[in-house]
C-alpha cells in the first residue's frame, strides 16, 4: 500500500510529464524522507523513473541510493537479496521494453552493496551493465552510488 502523499505525487507528476526540481525535493524531504517502506512505494518510485523525464539530475542519484538502501538493508534478511526480492526487482527494473539507464545503475549498486545476492539479480545486473553507455561510465567498479542523504545534500 502507497500513501496518499506518494499517491497524489505520482499522479500529478505523470499528467506533467516531468519532475520538476520543486517535485523531487518535495518527494524526498516530505513525502519519502526515509525512503520507501514497501515494494509498492519502491514500485511508484520505478514506474516514475521509467515514465518521466526527471528535470533534476539529483534525481538518479537519490533515486538509485534510495532503493539500495530500501532493498539491502530495510528488507528482511538484512544485507541479502533473497529469490523472492531478486525476482521481485528483475521484473519491475526490466518491465516494458527493458531496463531504463537508472534501472542497470540501481541492479548493479544492490548487487555491490548486498553481503549477498541472488544469481537472477547478478545475471540481470552483469547482462544489462552496459545497456546504455552512461552505466558503463559513471559507476566504477569498486564505489557505490553515495548514501540516500549525501545523494540529496549533493542535489541541493
Amino acid at each position: 500500500m502507497i500513501s496518499i502523499q506518494l499517491h497524489e505525487f505520482a499522479e500529478r507528476t505523470l499528467d506533467a510529464g516531468a519532475i520538476s526540481y520543486e517535485d523531487f525535493l518535495h518527494l524526498a524531504r516530505e513525502i519519502l524522507p526515509d525512503g520507501p517502506a514497501t515494494r509498492e512505494e519502491a514500485d511508484v518510485l520505478i514506474a516514475l523513473d521509467r515514465t518521466v523525464a526527471p528535470v533534476h539530475e539529483g534525481w538518479s542519484n537519490w533515486f538509485i541510493a534510495t532503493l539500495t538502501d530500501f532493498c539491502v538493508w530495510k528488507a528482511r534478511p538484512t544485507g541479502r537479496v533473497e529469490e523472492q526480492a531478486a525476482q521481485w526487482l528483475v521484473t519491475s527494473l526490466s518491465c516494458g521494453e527493458g531496463p531504463t539507464e537508472n534501472a542497470c545503475r540501481l541492479a548493479l549498486d544492490i548487487v555491490r552493496e548486498a553481503q549477498w545476492s541472488h544469481d537472477a539479480l547478478m545475471r540481470f545486473a552483469l547482462a544489462n551493465r552496459h545497456r546504455h553507455q552512461r552505466a558503463a561510465t559513471v559507476i566504477p567498479a569498486p564505489a557505490p552510488v553515495e548514501t540516500r542523504t549525501q545523494a540529496l545534500e549533493a542535489a541541493l
